[in-house]
């Protein structure tokens, strides 16, 4: 098997970025996540879309009434379970 190199050149403060940013998603370095991604890119299995993410920040009410709802879902406060769609359907119309 022959062994290819690939150079790229980037600024310090985005190799920095990207060696965390691979250590978040599980990969042991930037190599290995461009490995992956060259395999997946390979067998036609990479979707890429370019899109720019918008973060919304919540305000301290906001964010203390997403808290509630949360802690409310795990002890099961206000939730209600079906075990069929006619009964999904009959609590929504209830």
């Amino acid at each position: 098997m022959s062994v290819s190199t690939i150079r790229l050149q980037l600024e310090e403060v985005e190799i920095q970025k990207a060696h965390q940013l691979a250590r978040q998603w599980g990969f042991s370095s930037v190599e290995e996540a461009l490995k992956e991604f060259i395999k997946r890119f390979l067998n036609k299995t990479v979707t890429a879309s370019l899109v720019e993410t918008e973060y919304i920040k919540l305000s301290k009410k906001t964010k203390a009434r997403y808290v509630k709802m949360e802690q409310d879902f795990k002890i099961g406060k206000d939730v209600r379970i079906t075990h069929s769609v006619d009964e999904f359907i009959a609590q929504l119309h209830a």
